[in-house]
């Protein structure tokens, strides 16, 4: 079928509409005037780009399916739903409607971005998996022998050895702009898996030199100068992707996250919001909403947004775990032990999850069963000092004295560079009546706590071994 454009005075008409009044009678039926054009796949398509540029993503959505119904085997309605639903950060959907148009087209060096979630949507062994990937894109492109191709094997396994071979790719004058363009980008990521974000900077200004439209370097950009330079400058840099790509849900979420690190939740928040009108089913940003809102002590919008994110992703614990600490909060605590229960069921080796559980118990005086979730807090972690400092308190208050003394010298021994770990010990030994003990765990503790030279130092370590030496 010949494909005939929008015809530029309906599609310029539709987007002054939009960006006017969106939502009147009058655009309505301009639509359905657009509609009752002659069938063609050009024209939902452009439509499609309207909608999807004035944020009406679901008509969007909408306009693309038409186009690939009428042409189903045409690639370019496949990929405008991939795209738009990698924007949307619904990978999965991306993914099969990118597979679609690969059966049509083949892989694309284009859609390398896409072939690197691929590999953790699809394997249990992510790094596996996106070389098979990488694999299966550049020998269909004929690149089998370049340095792209081993630059992009390399990525997660040897992250050094890929930016030495990505970095000659992005040099190679024979390769077109495009194929230069993603190696930059490539180099930049490669860098940043090496922890050198100043030179991940500079690759990712090479990639928007040759493509100034790019999303995806434009936010690794953001990333690099964030933790290379100035957190506000970064933020700055995800503002400017936002402007770019405003019916980006992962954009707007860089964005909010960005301004939470700063300490601007209200600003934090409205980016938040701006996701969710993208995306109103998104697990994830409910969640992210949720947890703004109790950091804004806002414990019912909180609470709503947290069912929100639990009931549209039933496998994840975190909303649970979070409902479980406003409503603990809120001495509301048969239902937090819900929550707590939920988390641990969807994920039972978080030894978070088990350790405010434990306080949970002590709240109500249930020391036992504190003892028992304090316990397998540290049994998860060993080597994390508050799980197992507070397992050896809850050993002790239940007479539990060789086994404290057991744990607090194991938690001794994992952390002897800790403190507060000494003190600990120190007062127990003290508690038990070993004072020469006592004496030794505190003087270890005056030690190490001068040597980390605090502005402040505690005052209580000294205290304490004052007091014993006075025996």
């Amino acid at each position: 079928m010949t494909q005939r454009p929008l015809e530029t005075d309906l599609e310029e008409k539709l987007r002054q509409l939009l960006a006017s009044d969106p939502d009147t009678e009058e655009v309505r039926s301009l639509i359905e005037e657009i509609h009752r054009q002659p069938l063609d796949m050009s024209l939902y398509l452009k439509l499609g780009d309207v909608l999807r540029d004035n944020l009406r993503i679901e008509e969007a959505l909408t306009e693309y399916r038409a186009a690939e119904r009428l042409e189903p085997g045409d690639e370019s309605p496949k990929l405008r739903l991939a795209e738009l639903y990698y924007d949307l950060d619904m990978m999965k959907e991306s993914l099969g409607h990118y597979k679609e148009a690969w059966d049509i087209i083949g892989p694309n060096l284009n859609h390398s971005r896409l072939l690197a979630m691929a590999g953790i949507l699809e394997n249990d062994n992510p790094e596996e998996a996106m070389r098979g990937m990488f694999g299966r894109l550049l020998r269909n492109q004929d690149y089998d022998n370049n340095n792209l191709y081993h630059g992009l094997l390399r990525l997660d396994a040897e992250p050094g050895y890929a930016v030495h071979m990505l970095k000659r790719a992005a040099r190679d004058t024979a390769y077109c702009d495009a194929v230069r363009q993603n190696a930059c980008y490539w180099t930049g990521i490669a860098r940043m898996r090496t922890n050198d974000a100043v030179s991940a900077t500079k690759s990712f200004m090479e990639a928007l030199e040759l493509d100034g439209d790019d999303t995806d370097s434009l936010l690794g950009l953001a990333s690099a100068v964030w933790i290379s330079y100035s957190n506000e400058d970064g933020a700055e840099y995800y503002r400017q992707a936002v402007a770019k790509r405003p019916f980006a849900l992962r954009v707007h979420m860089r964005l909010a996250e960005a301004e939470k690190a700063l300490g601007n939740l209200e600003a934090s928040l409205e980016g938040y919001k701006q996701a969710l009108k993208l995306n109103p089913k998104s697990a994830a940003v409910h969640m992210a909403l949720g947890l703004v809102y109790q950091g804004l002590c806002s414990t019912d919008m909180a609470v709503h947004h947290l069912n929100q994110a639990a009931s549209l992703d039933k496998d994840d614990s975190t909303p649970h775990y979070h409902l479980a600490r406003i409503l603990q909060g809120k001495s509301k605590f048969d239902e937090a032990e819900k929550e707590y229960r939920l988390a641990i069921e969807k994920d039972p080796e978080n030894p978070e999850t088990f350790f405010q559980f434990g306080w949970l118990y002590n709240l109500r005086k249930d020391r036992q069963s504190a003892h028992d979730m304090f316990g397998k807090a540290a049994e998860l972690c060993p080597t994390m000092s508050r799980y197992t400092l507070q397992f050896a308190k809850a050993q002790e208050g239940l007479g539990f004295k060789d086994g404290a003394k057991e744990t607090y010298q194991k938690t001794v021994d994992a952390n002897p560079l800790e403190p507060e770990v000494h003190f600990e010990l120190g007062s127990f030994l003290e508690r038990v009546s070993d004072f020469d003990g006592a004496t030794k765990a505190y003087k270890e503790a005056v030690m190490l706590d001068e040597m980390v030279k605090l502005e402040k130092s505690n005052k209580q370590y000294a205290e304490a071994l004052q007091k014993v030496l006075r025996r």
